[in-house]
C-alpha cells in the first residue's frame, strides 16, 4: 500500500470515528423530528410520531433537546417543552418548568402547573399559594386552578379569602365561582351565597356564584342554600327552587 493510499485510508477511518462520537443520541434525534411537526403545524404527525417513539422522547437524553425549545417562539412547542420535561422530571429542570407559569400564554402556563405539581407536589402548593394573593387576574385563577388540581387541604380556605377580598375585579371573583365549586365543602358555601345575594355585585357574580353553589358537594347546608330562595335575581330564585325541588312539589 501506498503511502498516499495509507494516508486516505487513515483519513477515512479518523472521520468515521469522528462521524460516531458525534452521532445524535435517538432520544434527541426523535424530539427534533417532533418540534419540526409542530413548527409545522403537522399536530398529527408529530402526536403519531410522540406515541411511537414516547420512551426516547421522554428519556434523560431527549431533555438537553426540550429544554432548548422552552422559550420557543411557538407557544405549542413550549406547552410540549413544558409538558415533557416535567414528566422526565430532573431535578435542574424544576426551575425552567416552574418559570413558564408567566408565560403570556394560558395552554403554556397551564402545562406548567401540571408540570409543577407532577414534580414537586410540595414546591407546587408553596408557588400557587404565593401566585394566589398576586394582583393578576390570570395568576389569580390559574393558582386556584392548580390548588384545585392538587387537592390541596388548606386550598379551599385560601380560595375563599382571595374570593372574598373586596378589592378583587368582579371578573377575577366571577372566575373564582368554579373553583371553588370544584373544592366543595361547607367553607366555600357561605361566600358564595352571600355573593349570589349581594345586589350590589354584577347579574354575572350573582349568578355564577348561586351556580356553583349548588354544584358543590356540601352536605347539611340545604337550609344555606334556601336562602337563595329570596334573591332578587329573578335566574338565581328559578334555579333555587329548581335545585331544592320547590317546582317538583308545587306540582
Amino acid at each position: 500500500m501506498t503511502t498516499a493510499r495509507r494516508r486516505a485510508t487513515a483519513a477515512l477511518a479518523f472521520l468515521s470515528l469522528t462521524a460516531a462520537c458525534y452521532e445524535v443520541p435517538a432520544g434527541e434525534q426523535r424530539t427534533k423530528e417532533v418540534v419540526n411537526d409542530l413548527v409545522a403545524r403537522e399536530y398529527g404527525t408529530a402526536s403519531s410520531r410522540y406515541r411511537m417513539f414516547e420512551a426516547e422522547i421522554l428519556s434523560p437524553e431527549a431533555a438537553p433537546a426540550w429544554r432548548r425549545v422552552i422559550d420557543h417562539a411557538d407557544a405549542t412547542v413550549r406547552e410540549w417543552a413544558v409538558d415533557a420535561l416535567s414528566r422526565i422530571d430532573m431535578e435542574d429542570d424544576l426551575t425552567l418548568v416552574q418559570a413558564r407559569l408567566d408565560d403570556p400564554v394560558r395552554g403554556v402556563r397551564t402545562a406548567a402547573v401540571s408540570g409543577l405539581i407532577r414534580m414537586d407536589r410540595q414546591a407546587a402548593t408553596a408557588e400557587l399559594a404565593r401566585r394566589l394573593t398576586l394582583a393578576a387576574p390570570e395568576q389569580v385563577t390559574l393558582a386556584a386552578a392548580g390548588l384545585v388540581e392538587l387537592g390541596y387541604t388548606e386550598g379551599a380556605a385560601l380560595i375563599v379569602q382571595r374570593f372574598t377580598d373586596p378589592s378583587l375585579p368582579e371578573s377575577t371573583r366571577a372566575a373564582l365561582t368554579q373553583p371553588l365549586a370544584a373544592l366543595g365543602g361547607a367553607v366555600v358555601i357561605v361566600p358564595l351565597v352571600e355573593a349570589a345575594l349581594d345586589t350590589e355585585a354584577s347579574v354575572e357574580l350573582r349568578r355564577l356564584a348561586a351556580e356553583s353553589a349548588f354544584a358543590a358537594e356540601a352536605p347539611g347546608m340545604e337550609d344555606e342554600l334556601r336562602r337563595l330562595l329570596g334573591a332578587d335575581d329573578d335566574y338565581v330564585r328559578a334555579l333555587a327552587e329548581t335545585m331544592l325541588g320547590r317546582v317538583g312539589q308545587a306540582g
